[in-house]
């Protein structure tokens, strides 16, 4: 490697103690001192959604929350979501076959979803195969829908 003038006389002034100079390769041992073990990541499967419009599932944020929820079953799924939830709450929706979705606001709660709530104990559904439905509570009683179709 070529040191150009003055190089030398630079890192000498700063105290470094060694000759060498890095030259950017990669190497080994260099990966080997730089390196950072990440934590496992925790992949849940879905959780399928068995309620059905006449008799929905009520949600809970301890079992559902954080959760991607599917539909698979012979009649549109339905569930209600939970009172008493943390703000920040959050609950995923995938809809996976044409009978689709139907999520419950409980009493005095509302969804609000493209700039509009739905009225007290209303409730928002999708039929869409591929959407994906992503819900989180802003405050008690207020859920916010975001939607994504393919």
């Amino acid at each position: 490697m070529i040191i150009p003038p003055g190089v030398m006389e630079l890192v000498e002034q700063e105290g470094v103690q060694s000759s060498e100079i890095d030259d950017g390769a990669i190497t080994t041992a260099k990966l080997a001192a730089a390196s950072v073990t990440a934590p496992k990541l925790a992949v849940q499967a879905p959780i399928e959604i068995a309620g059905t419009v006449a008799s929905p599932t009520a949600l809970t944020q301890a079992t559902h929350g954080g959760r991607i929820l599917v539909n698979n079953d012979s009649a549109k799924a339905g569930c209600t979501l939970p009172t008493g939830a943390d703000t920040g709450t959050k609950f995923f929706f995938r809809v996976v076959d044409a009978n689709g979705f139907r999520i419950n606001a409980g009493t005095g709660q509302t969804i609000r979803i493209n700039g509009t709530a739905s009225s007290s104990g209303g409730y928002i559904e999708s039929t869409t195969v591929g959407s994906f439905v992503a819900l989180e509570q802003l405050a008690e009683g207020e859920w916010q829908a975001s939607v994504v179709s393919f």
